[in-house]
């Protein structure tokens, strides 16, 4: 259920609104920590894959993006995070990461792009969550 009260933010129609309404009942506050978390951990988690993906490991790449996926959730970004799902499985299938080559820079862009809109979200809570103390 998306709120309409004048205690509810909504959300960009970029991310999954109703799953993070759902998420994070009415807790802004938390919402707001939670997407600043993602931005802190997002380069460390997309540098373990760059990593992996360089050195031709293809456990560690899958392990990586599964990490990197769930992430994606937690900040409604679900159309990536079906993208680091697929590449996960991709992983099971191949013997060498150049194999992955498309998918990877695709998903590069695709996390780029969803970093952007993760960004102007946190503003939107933050100036969201100063209004109403």
């Amino acid at each position: 259920m998306i709120g309409t009260g004048p205690d509810s933010f909504i959300f960009s129609n970029e991310l999954d609104s109703g799953l993070l309404t759902d998420l994070y009942e009415g807790d802004w506050k938390y919402a707001e920590t939670v997407f600043g978390d993602f931005l802190r951990y997002l380069p460390d988690y997309f540098s373990e894959i760059d990593l992996a993906f360089n050195n031709n490991q293809i456990e560690q790449l899958r392990k990586a993006v599964h990490k990197c996926k769930t992430l994606m959730g937690f900040v409604g970004l679900s159309a990536v995070q079906a993208s680091f799902q697929a590449l996960e499985k991709k992983c099971e299938q191949v013997k060498a990461t150049i194999e992955l080559e498309t998918d990877y820079r695709s998903l590069k862009i695709q996390t780029e792009s969803g970093k952007n809109i993760i960004v102007l979200e946190l503003e939107r809570l933050k100036a969201f969550n100063a209004n109403k103390k």
